[in-house]
């Protein structure tokens, strides 16, 4: 008798499909030798999410690079469990300069426990766990990235489960997770020496400070 398949879909691959997909690898790891395809489903490369390796580094994290880590500590998909975000900017030996953005000479200084670093940073390492996760898959366990977007979801008339569409593929799956987080805006162009508001004090607000002076050639004084 023919073993059948469970196929699973993960729409979105940044830190939240990580944590799913993470689960599921552990599991698996763990259980009988039923086969698993995972389909992951993300435009971008996978692991980073709206963590973009390629944006400025004048847009910071707001939590301490000390505090940060891809994997559980309560249920690791595998022991021992992957590198911390602290862990990894050391071993890539990751160096700071004067203002908090990665030196490009490597003659700063290493990054510690409490520093505030560019987000770009964490979404190479988020990558690099996505990599890491593909080592830990067991040999029943398969992972497939697809580099598109979903466009259409719904309930199977025929069966249990779900039909996905893409622009390039329909397909059916057995369960789905949609870890999609933050939809991307894109603000309509500003005229030269308009007047800008700003109502809040988060991290949008924040990286919206940064983009005005960094990121147009000021600084801080």
């Amino acid at each position: 008798m023919a073993v059948q398949t469970h196929t699973v879909a993960i729409i979105g691959m940044g830190s939240r499909g990580l944590s799913i997909l993470e689960q599921l690898i552990g599991m698996s790891r763990h259980a009988d030798q039923q086969p698993l395809q995972i389909e992951v489903f993300d435009p971008q490369p996978p692991g980073s999410g709206l963590h973009s390796a390629q944006q400025p580094d004048y847009l910071m994290l707001n939590t301490m690079a000390g505090q940060l880590s891809a994997f559980s500590s309560a249920f690791p998909a595998c022991e021992p469990a992957g590198w911390t975000f602290l862990q990894w900017c050391r071993a890539q030996d990751v160096r700071l300069d004067e203002r908090g953005h990665v030196s490009t000479d490597r003659q700063g200084r290493p990054v510690a426990f409490g520093d505030f670093v560019p987000r770009a940073l964490l979404g190479r390492y988020l990558q690099h766990s996505y990599r890491f996760l593909l080592q830990q898959c067991p040999a029943h366990v398969q992972v497939r990235h697809h580099a598109e977007r979903v466009i259409k979801c719904r309930s199977r008339s025929d069966a249990p489960g779900f039909r996905l569409r893409s622009l390039t593929r329909e397909m059916n799956v057995d369960a789905l997770f949609l870890t999609t987080g933050h939809a991307s805006q894109t603000a309509e162009l500003q005229d030269v020496g308009a007047t800008v508001a700003i109502e809040g004090l988060g991290l949008t607000a924040m990286d919206t400070l940064a983009s005005l002076t960094q990121g147009r050639g000021g600084r801080y004084v």
